[in-house]
């Protein structure tokens, strides 16, 4: 559950795991701006985490979620901390 891992996240900010999970549960849950947000956190902390598990995700969810300006907004955040 979110709450959960809100906590473990509390406790340990660089648990890029419970940050993945939780940013996944975000997404299918319709949340996907607070999704993206803990993908983007994912991404700044350590770029190659899970064999750029953050930036894969990233990718999938932007060629599903519909808002374009939201997807758009992301990508730009994205890129900047890759190029």
């Amino acid at each position: 559950p979110p709450a959960v891992l809100d906590a473990a996240i509390a406790a340990d900010p660089a648990d890029l795991r419970a940050r993945h999970l939780l940013a996944v549960q975000y997404l299918l849950g319709g949340r996907e701006a607070d999704g993206f947000e803990q993908l983007i956190e994912m991404l700044s902390r350590d770029r190659q985490y899970g064999d750029g598990l953050a930036r894969r995700t990233l990718i999938d969810a932007f060629r599903v979620v519909e808002d374009e300006d939201l997807v758009g907004r992301y990508r730009r955040r994205m890129s900047s901390l890759l190029f």
